[in-house]
């Protein structure tokens, strides 16, 4: 009789626990205008926080060196945003010509694929390609594009306010946790907090330094090949190099269809194995190397995660999404009744390295 209550209270508080995680992600779709500019300042600060902490250690003031940290992001987001905004204008005022020339090769393209069906005998298709094909789904795509990293953009005061806040207080959160929960609790949860800030620090690092060798690797490749707007194709390699497993993808389409318009298929065909080359070194070899032993997440977990915080906190949250799913892991794994689900999330290596651990 007290196996059974016992199992039914277990069952109980695990209906409770998916009903309060129902509520919460309710809660962040509903508020990811004011989520979204507070994770990008909390990503951000992962990477200034060693800046700011080599600053204080050699005794600049902390009212120094946060300005400081903060005017130069203010000075190189401008700066990129500058650059690559003016590109983007100049590509929409080529659209029109860009357009006649795709119409151009789908219709050679047709040609060619009716030409050869006749050789053995077959009819061709009773309507050409280029009813089916335009080249404004593109420029359409492009411009949602541009039109969220200007969203971002718009935020920017807000994140760079947000991210101010973080470093001012963050060297004293030790202090604060002491005088509000007691030295005892204070010092574990610091201890779980200094682990999550680890673990989300090196991922933000190793994919920031990865995601800028991708860029200039994109932008030096295509400036060799005469692919118009290498910067702003190398820029939408970095920004997307943070979207895993579809973001590479999702960044050579422009850069490849463009090629493919101003050289034929020859240039298109070059342009996609340079893409190719550049990702398969630097994302699966450069990357995983100085990852160590990656973030801990099973492939599954992290296509799941991309597809789950996307669609809670829009293209931010797919940016941010392996971030936010270690975090989720560590936080469970803190915690003896929710341990299970980290174990559910974790990838084999990170299982076999914590039985090992626990062996010894």
């Amino acid at each position: 009789m007290e196996v059974r209550t016992s199992a039914k209270t277990g069952w109980i508080g695990v209906v409770l626990g998916l009903a309060g995680v129902v509520v919460i992600v309710a809660g962040m779709r509903a508020a990811a205008t004011l989520l979204v500019p507070t994770l990008l300042a909390v990503l951000l600060s992962t990477l200034l926080m060693g800046p700011m902490r080599w600053m204080v250690r050699r005794r600049v003031p902390k009212a120094v060196a946060v300005p400081l940290l903060m005017a130069l992001l203010l000075a190189l987001g401008s700066l990129a945003a500058g650059l690559v905004g003016a590109a983007a204008v100049e590509l929409g005022s080529r659209a029109e010509i860009y357009n006649v020339v795709f119409q151009q090769r789908v219709a050679e393209f047709d040609e060619a694929v009716v030409a050869w069906l006749q050789r053995f005998g077959a009819e061709g298709p009773e309507r050409p390609l280029a009813d089916y094909l335009s080249l404004q789904r593109f420029i359409t795509f492009g411009q949602q594009l541009a039109e969220n990293a200007g969203e971002m953009l718009a935020n920017g005061f807000l994140i760079l306010i947000v991210l101010g806040f973080i470093l001012w207080e963050a060297p004293d959160l030790r202090r604060r946790l002491e005088v509000s929960v007691g030295s005892r609790w204070a010092g574990l949860a610091h201890l779980h907090l200094h682990e999550i800030g680890v673990a989300v620090r090196r991922y933000s690092i190793v994919k920031t330094a990865v995601s800028l060798a991708t860029g200039g690797a994109v932008y030096l490749a295509l400036l060799i090949l005469g692919v118009d707007f290498a910067l702003l194709w190398g820029a939408l390699a970095f920004a997307l190099n943070y979207i895993p497993t579809v973001g590479s993808v999702i960044a050579a389409v422009p850069a490849v269809l463009l090629a493919w318009l101003q050289g034929g298929a020859l240039t298109g065909v070059v342009t996609t194995g340079v893409y190719l080359a550049i990702n398969t070194v630097l994302g699966n070899i450069v990357e995983p190397r100085f990852m160590g032993y990656g973030v801990g997440l099973s492939p599954l977990v992290l296509v799941v995660s991309l597809v789950f915080w996307g669609w809670v906190l829009g293209p931010v949250g797919m940016i941010a999404s392996v971030p936010l799913t270690v975090m989720a892991r560590l936080v469970l794994a803190a915690n003896d009744s929710t341990r299970w689900m980290a174990v559910l999330i974790s990838d084999r290596r990170s299982l076999q390295r914590e039985a090992a651990a626990g062996q010894t």
